[in-house]
């Protein structure tokens, strides 16, 4: 899952919102890989410290006191689904590039490959702001994936 930077940009396909999914994550790795649980825990400072009531409150899943650590986020890739390089991180000149590479995407399938977002200068350059559900917009159109112009629908 993406993670909102120090500078304030948030990754490819993430909404400029918080998820309390960092903090329940941090508190149970916390017994089991502390490193992890620090820095999802710095994640989930950084993005707001949200708490939800969706499935019940995470005021009673999320230990507010556990030790956090900058995950220092640099390159990587994920085969089959996901790869980001990083440069500057931490920094006001941090850039980063992300880009859907693969079709395992199990959560969340539709027309994501190819897209790229990026950040230059912690600044949005590219970003993948797609209208999820109204006004619809199906297909790659609805990323910032390449699309063949033959294939783009004019009138």
């Amino acid at each position: 899952m993406p993670v909102q930077t120090t500078t304030g940009s948030p990754g490819a396909d993430a909404a400029a919102e918080s998820s309390e999914l960092f903090g329940q994550l941090a508190t149970g790795f916390s017994g089991v890989d502390p490193n992890l649980s620090a820095r999802l825990m710095w994640a989930w400072t950084k993005n707001g410290a949200m708490h939800s009531g969706f499935h019940g409150t995470t005021i009673l899943k999320i230990d507010e006191a556990l030790p956090m650590k900058d995950p220092v986020l640099g390159d990587a890739t994920f085969p089959g689904w996901y790869s980001v390089l990083r440069n500057g991180w931490g920094t006001r000149d941090e850039t980063a590039v992300w880009f859907v590479n693969g079709d395992f995407y199990r959560d969340h399938a539709h027309e994501d490959n190819g897209n790229v977002a990026i950040y230059a200068l912690g600044a949005p350059l590219s970003v993948d702001w797609g209208s999820m559900y109204d006004p619809p917009s199906p297909g790659a159109m609805m990323h910032n994936a390449p699309v063949p112009e033959a294939k783009l629908k004019t009138s």
